[in-house]
């Protein structure tokens, strides 16, 4: 099985989820591949999901990163269902490193589909 699109979605909408006036917390801001300093190599993420036998996958890890854009902490927002697959995402979100001068969180959307 071959991996013929991976997207990862992305826009880095602020710095940190905070609550507003209103009390409810803003969402999660979304992190862009754009707003990467360092994008991780994606051969690892490409031979779980292969090894998985999905075909398709979409999940998001929410990360923590300090104000040099070093990610120090990696959760997985919805397991894929392969732990192996779920290993691997956070991996390699742990290895991705944030263009920020200030420390915050955000969501990195993963999507993948398998072709025939």
């Amino acid at each position: 099985m071959k991996i013929f699109a991976v997207a990862m979605l992305c826009l880095l909408a602020g710095s940190t989820a905070s609550a507003g006036t209103t009390g409810r917390a803003e969402p999660m801001p979304t992190i862009t591949v754009a707003m990467f300093k360092f994008n991780p190599p994606l051969d690892e993420l490409f031979e779980a999901t292969a090894h998985s036998g999905l075909r398709e996958v979409s999940t998001s890890v929410t990360v923590s990163y300090d104000e040099l854009g070093n990610v120090v902490s990696v959760k997985l927002d919805k397991s894929t269902g392969d732990k192996t697959l779920n290993r691997a995402i956070r991996a390699w979100a742990a290895k991705v490193r944030i263009e920020t001068n200030q420390a915050g969180s955000g969501s990195i959307p993963v999507s993948m589909r398998a072709g025939p």
